[in-house]
């Protein structure tokens, strides 16, 4: 029984043994390539600096944007979204902060709730009449001429 434990233990260790060796190549075959040299022409220092560099003293546009989200704590709003934004809702509407994401003319909206997560896909194009309603509370986005995509938020 000692013979049976004991090429059981070597068995594993071998395979221990191979398994290590072979992540430790992988690591290695992932490693970054070394840097290559720099372009001589790009590393020469522009002869004067371009007129328009310097700064501006005009507000974000994500601090406009976050301002007008806000706005929104009360359910009833209409602004102009991006993707990556949140819309935080006020708390008696049981919703946690909405999560908003933009591919092409498809809004994305990921909503928790009360045990729950909720995540719906709209067609906001100019041709369609799509909305999506959690807890009472329809967000209707829609995309504009120019591109941009607004979202209207009511409540029952």
């Amino acid at each position: 029984m000692s013979t049976r434990f004991l090429a059981l233990f070597t068995t594993t260790a071998a395979v221990s043994v191979t398994l290590t060796a072979g992540v430790a190549a992988a690591t290695a075959s992932l490693a970054a390539p070394p840097p290559s040299d720099p372009d001589p022409v790009a590393a020469a220092p522009p002869a004067s600096p371009s007129p328009s560099a310097t700064p501006t003293a005009s507000p974000s546009p994500s601090a406009k944007d976050d301002k007008e989200l806000k706005e929104c704590a009360d359910a009833d709003c209409e602004v102009t979204v991006q993707d990556g934004q949140t819309i935080k809702l006020d708390k008696k509407y049981g919703l946690d902060p909405i999560h908003i994401k933009i591919d092409d003319s498809r809004v994305t909206f990921t909503i928790r709730g009360a045990n729950t997560k909720m995540i719906s896909q709209v067609d906001a194009s100019q041709m369609s009449n799509t909305s999506a309603t959690y807890n009472g509370i329809t967000f209707r986005p829609r995309m504009t001429k120019d591109g941009k995509m607004t979202l209207k938020i009511s409540h029952d």
